[in-house]
């Protein structure tokens, strides 16, 4: 039997369990849900608005703006040495400048002159909404106390838009001056961050920028509040029950791929207890298994979940909110050891490969030749899964939100070139499938975070995916958890 023969969706009678057959309850008093099991697919997406969609505008440079777009980027970030221009995604870009002083911006922004946010970076340091100021050091002030050089440049920057007020922050470059003002965009409420020589550092809608970042952990209280874990959940460890499980090639083996259950505690709950139910051998986790990568989320939201009702072993991906705000995974790492970034493992004639391109430990082309390796070498007759948290964006439906340019490129080739059969992603809060040069993708990020909205009532909905690796071929059914 051919590869292409064994491997292929199951449209086999499914069934459907109704909230009279099976309930979970997510919590002591919490919401309940419904489970109900479908055949695996969903190519469906909400079409985008025609009139905003600029993705076969592919700028060179950038003179190439609109007039009233350039002028919004020269309002907020006038000069700079370097201006570099990306897609992100469909309908927007990505505008960086680099300053004589070594630090640089980057703007994210529409062709219709809206700004979703900026970023400050210098070096490998990086400010953004969110994760621009300790948490705990806020203090509001009076806005005729703003320095001089802030008080001019705000003016400038939001067009005398009405300020709201200002309050200061510890950043871990120094002191942090913010104003709020209302009229910037629309009705919308904006902050805007600078430094004390008033230079600008970050901006976004004000509720995305009053989260700041937790306090700074040593690597000796991460291993005192996470050790304890480490025994259970390393990855080692969790390849080792696996690995001791015999492997029955006339029944073969089931396995679960679900993500992004970082948000919503009562949906985590609730899919922790199904997929304890089942019969799978191993959950691998797309990434974005916490909030913001912090030690205490791990602790209490991960584990404190996992210990209550998780009674299966979980094998992780990193997700981009795993790896805290300086991108090294600490929490991570020492959580699940020090090769749960990238790594490979068999089992029942099949070959799983988990790669990181999130995080700043390794970088993610260097993966890529170890992934060739190790799709190479596979023996043959293997099945070849491959896992990531941030789609590919070579599959347009799902560019809006994921990695883009050489990275993408890269991997989709890769994946064709060693006929992988199938590719599970998450960070796309939704459930999605497409088809790309030879390979089979599936999106799954539906475990808890917020859910995007435009895939329908098949993959707009919180689940997980169940695989079933047979003699016959690989069979996917989709849970569908629906809240009661």
């Amino acid at each position: 039997m051919n590869k292409m023969s064994r491997y292929r969706y199951s449209f086999l009678p499914v069934v459907v369990y109704a909230s009279a057959l099976l309930t979970l309850t997510a919590c002591s008093q919490g919401p309940q849900f419904r489970e109900e099991i479908v055949p695996a697919g969903n190519e469906y997406i909400d079409p985008p608005d025609p009139s905003r969609d600029d993705s076969d505008q592919i700028l060179a440079d950038y003179s190439q703006f609109p007039d009233s777009v350039r002028a919004v980027i020269e309002q907020l970030l006038p000069g700079g040495e370097e201006v570099l221009i990306n897609h992100w995604g469909p309908f927007r870009y990505t505008v960086t400048k680099s300053y004589a002083d070594g630090h640089a911006h980057k703007i994210f922004i529409y062709l219709t002159g809206n700004v979703s946010k900026i970023l400050y970076i210098k070096g490998d340091y990086q400010e953004r909404p969110g994760l621009f100021f300790i948490t705990g050091t806020e203090r509001p002030i009076p806005l005729d106390s703003l320095p001089t050089p802030v008080l001019n440049n705000a003016e400038r920057h939001t067009g005398g838009a009405r300020q709201l007020g200002a309050w200061t922050a510890t950043s871990d470059i120094g002191l942090t001056f913010v104003i709020e003002v209302v009229g910037f965009q629309d009705d919308d409420t904006t902050s805007f961050a600078y430094r004390p020589d008033g230079v600008l550092k970050t901006m976004s809608e004000a509720r995305r920028m009053r989260k700041g970042v937790a306090r700074k952990w040593t690597q000796a209280e991460i291993e005192e509040l996470l050790g304890k874990y480490h025994d259970k959940y390393s990855v080692d460890t969790v390849l080792g029950r696996i690995h001791s499980v015999p492997y029955d090639h006339e029944q073969g083996f089931q396995f679960i791929v679900l993500g992004d259950n970082r948000i919503n505690q009562p949906v985590w709950e609730a899919v922790c207890k199904s997929i304890s139910k089942k019969n799978a051998l191993f959950a691998i986790v797309t990434g974005d298994l916490v909030r913001e990568g912090e030690p205490e989320q791990f602790d209490e939201y991960l584990f404190g979940v996992m210990e209550k009702y998780g009674n299966f072993n979980l094998v992780p991906v990193v997700g981009n909110h795993d790896i805290s705000y300086d991108g090294m995974a600490f929490a991570y790492l020492t959580s699940f050891g020090s090769n749960a970034l990238n790594y490979y493992f068999d089992y029942g004639e099949s070959r799983f490969v988990i790669l990181d391109n999130c995080s700043r430990v390794t970088d993610f082309l260097s993966q890529l030749e170890a992934a060739d390796r190790w799709l190479a070498e596979t023996p043959e007759d293997f099945r070849k899964f491959v896992f990531i948290h941030v789609p590919p964006g070579e599959i347009k439906k799902w560019s809006y939100h994921s990695m883009s340019g050489e990275k993408s490129r890269q991997f989709t080739d890769l994946m064709t070139s060693h006929q992988v059969d199938h590719v599970f992603a998450g960070h796309i809060h939704a459930y999605s499938t497409a088809h790309h040069e030879g390979v089979d993708y599936t999106v799954t990020g539906g475990a808890g975070a917020d859910l995007h909205e435009q895939y329908g009532p098949a993959g707009s909905v919180h689940h997980y995916v169940i695989v079933n690796v047979t003699p016959e071929g690989v069979h996917q059914q989709v849970v569908r958890l629906h809240p009661e």
